[in-house]
């Protein structure tokens, strides 16, 4: 046998002079006597057997029929486009000049974006950063600006991550890009990093959202930040129409810093020359400081600090103080009664508990239509669409409400802790919080955060139910969240105050995870019954005096209907966790295959 090219490389020309110009490879075979060699015949046939499988894999992807990258199934465009670098960056060099080059890369794909571009179609961008609430207030201005009378396409969103499939991170007028669409741009998209080593999936999504707007024209693009601001794959818009920083707190620490003011610095990263900035009034001191400082040294126009709303307002009184305040004595009759329509809507959102939205997300989005003085006649829409896994209540029964929520840092865990207590504020309202991260997040005190104790120092949930989370990174073991507890709870568990549920140590795989979430899932929902009985049944000793019997129990279980409140279960820690547990909750009821 010799030496001949490998069934990898690519097809010779057909110009070229080739012995087997069809296949671009070929057995030959020197002497009568090799045919005699049993080692011969065999190598001969595993070598054509391995070229055969090699021709057949091309033809079943496509390369023969021109598709370069072998993607014409959905499987395999999916698998390339969330295929991570083998090398991470390392250094603030490195970081740095990544940074350039992805500028360069995602400017060509929508000139528009680049001050200096001549470019036709040039969509009005909104670019979102912060810690907690970025994809809210994306989907709270995606909704808004549905509402206007603008002909579609109108409005663009790229956001991460997905719930179920990757479509969801690239909407046009809330229409997720088709599995044939993504397909198609996916070879073009990776092509953009043909010639670079660093490219993380956020990347090549992003590259792919951008030849999708491009070919759409949406009027408005939604961009929200992976991670951080500065350094992110999304910072190459040079003006944005508005900027938008919501909740700084502190997550992503190995990246972005360990201080407040270091993860300021990178999310204010965003703030742009001549571009309007808007954040919190009630962001902490050390951030704001940060905050206005870039906005002075880049040029920007003055940071707006949106305040909040006291929380006693009901949603007229909250209405009047909005319009008040964002008045125009300029305004003509029919703008200044557009304007009080927009914000008398974002008040009721902002003063009713059960919405999904957080009020100073609700707030912070209603100004950015202000700012842009509400493209296409668009306004705040008087009814919000849920969005999923954010305060999303995804099983309502007599007995137990499950409330699904992706809140996955330190701060966006001690607002849902808070929610949670203002949405079901009736004593003796049983709880259980089930509870899983990635190994890269601050697990304690997102648990002490979730877990802060009532006022008079109960235990705010009665049940705890602790997992592995299904994500791509490691995430923390069920016996690992037991021991990031805080000490008063493991005292409580250990006294039988509290119900613990760990999980199965050796689940590990994908699959293996998800069926394990599931059977936890269906065993702390069990609880419920059996929680809301003892709770009636305390509340029957303490009004009597006397041990409780079955005798007394079920009378005032029976007449408590639907006056003593369901069980509530809180589903958070990870995106991926929630989406998970979503997924086989709404299966269950049959919403979705």
């Amino acid at each position: 046998l010799t030496p001949q090219p490998s069934p990898l490389t690519p097809h010779p020309s057909p110009r070229a002079p080739s012995p087997r110009p069809e296949h671009g490879w070929c057995l030959r075979v020197r002497s009568q006597s090799m045919l005699d060699d049993g080692w011969a015949y065999f190598a001969s046939a595993m070598a054509a057997f391995a070229g055969v499988r090699w021709l057949a894999r091309r033809a079943s992807r496509g390369t023969a029929g021109g598709n370069p990258r072998g993607m014409s199934t959905h499987e395999s465009a999916v698998e390339q486009l969330m295929r991570w670098p083998k090398q991470p960056l390392r250094t603030n060099v490195e970081i740095d000049a990544v940074s350039r080059q992805r500028r360069r890369v995602f400017g060509s794909l929508l000139p528009g974006a680049v001050a200096a571009s001549s470019a036709t179609y040039r969509p009005l961008i909104v670019h979102v950063a912060g810690t907690k609430g970025k994809g809210s207030v994306v989907e709270l201005l995606r909704q808004s600006l549905l509402q206007g009378d603008g002909a579609p396409p109108c409005v663009g969103t790229f956001t991460s991550p997905h719930i179920d499939n990757i479509e969801e991170r690239i909407l046009v007028d809330g229409v997720a890009i088709s599995s044939e669409d993504l397909v198609r741009l996916a070879p073009q998209a990776l092509g953009c990093f043909d010639a670079v080593d660093w490219a993380v999936p956020f990347d090549k999504l992003l590259a792919l959202a951008l030849l999708y707007f491009a070919e759409q024209q949406p009027k408005v693009i939604l961009l929200e930040v992976g991670i951080g601001g500065l350094h992110d794959s999304t910072n190459f818009v040079e003006r944005p129409d508005a900027a938008v920083v919501t909740r700084i707190g502190l997550d992503h620490t190995a990246l972005l810093g360990d201080t407040l003011g270091e993860i300021a610095a990178q999310k204010g990263g965003i703030l742009k020359a001549d571009s309007p900035a808007i954040t919190l009034a009630a962001q902490e001191p050390e951030v704001l400081t940060v905050l206005r400082r870039q906005a002075q040294d880049v040029g920007s126009k003055p940071l707006k600090e949106v305040p909040g709303l006291p929380a006693s307002l009901s949603a007229v009184q909250a209405a009047k103080v909005l319009a008040m305040a964002h008045a125009d004595p300029g305004d003509g009759a029919a703008v200044a009664e557009h304007r009080r329509a927009h914000w008398a809507a974002a008040a009721r959102a902002a003063t009713d508990p059960r919405c999904w939205a957080h009020p100073e997300n609700v707030l912070l989005a209603a100004t950015v239509m202000d700012e842009l003085d509400f493209p296409f006649r668009a306004r705040f829409p008087d009814h919000l669409q849920p969005l999923p896994c954010r305060f999303e209540t995804v099983d309502e029964e007599p007995e137990l409400e499950v409330i699904v929520d992706g809140a996955h840092n330190t701060v966006s865990c001690r607002s849902l802790r808070d929610r949670v207590e203002d949405c079901f504020p009736l004593p003796g309202t049983p709880r259980t919080l089930f509870f899983g991260c990635s190994k890269d997040k601050d697990a304690e005190a997102m648990l002490a955060a979730l877990l802060r104790p009532m006022d008079g120092g109960e235990p705010f949930f009665d049940g705890i139910v602790l997992a592995h989370s299904p994500h791509v990174r490691a995430s923390f073991s069920a016996a690992e969240l037991q021991e990031l507890l805080p000490a008063s709870v493991r005292a409580q568990i250990a006294s039988g105050a509290v119900k613990l549920l760990p999980g199965d140590e050796d689940c590990v795989g994908y699959n293996q995870v998800e069926e394990e979430l599931a059977r936890l899932y269906e065993m702390a929902a069990g609880w419920a019954p059996d929680v809301k009985e003892e709770t009636i049944a305390q509340e029957v000793v303490a009004a009597t005096g006397t041990a409780t019997v079955a005798a007394q129990v079920a009378p005032a279980v029976e007449a408590s209907g639907g006056s003593t409140a369901p069980a509530v279960m809180v589903i958070c820690g990870s995106f991926y966790l929630a989406s998970s547990l979503r997924r086989h909750i709404l299966r269950q009821k049959r919403v979705i295959a």
